[in-house]
């Protein structure tokens, strides 16, 4: 299943190149900032990549027994100490798990694991994948991302990509 589909990938036909969400996963891969709001019952991630959201419910529920699936899936997290733990399912399998074509099926499951490292400086994300369909076993990666405390999300445009940070000719 999953090799024919990685076969299949092209840049021409990659869902994030025609301006598609490009999913829980592969929206942190973006150079991009990201911010992260707590609020109470709920954990909201903002990407400046598309202006992409990501909502954790904290308030205790569960997944719903009847979900569309949707690129950003339906998320709930806890907290174990200083660790955001969050659990994701309803995943759209349209979406690519990385910028060469790595593939995952609507029954894929992803487990973050998030923290802030190295004196709040460094936010880590352990990610785990299991996806029965695509992957015969779960696999993991980690990323980091440096904080940056003069930085802001601004306006994102995927058909004319502008870096308005810097000043013009």
């Amino acid at each position: 299943w999953g090799w024919e589909r990685r076969k299949a990938w092209t840049p021409e036909n990659d869902p994030d190149a025609r301006c598609l969400s490009p999913g829980a996963v592969r929206a942190y891969q973006s150079p991009y900032p990201i911010e992260f709001l707590a609020t109470p019952g709920r954990m909201t991630i903002l990407f400046e990549y598309q202006h992409l959201v990501r909502r954790i419910y904290m308030d205790g529920r569960g997944h719903p027994k009847a979900f569309d699936v949707a690129p950003m899936g339906h998320s709930i997290g806890r907290w174990e100490g200083d660790t955001l733990v969050v659990d994701t399912v309803g995943l759209a399998d349209t979406t690519l798990l990385n910028a060469t074509g790595l593939p995952h099926s609507d029954r894929m499951t992803l487990t973050e694991r998030i923290r802030k490292i190295l004196g709040g400086e460094v936010l880590e994300i352990e990610f785990r994948i299991d996806d029965p369909v695509a992957y015969t076993r779960p696999w993991t990666a980690t990323s980091y991302f440096k904080r940056d405390p003069a930085g802001q999300l601004i306006e994102y445009n995927c058909d004319l990509v502008v870096d308005y940070r810097k000043p013009g000719p």
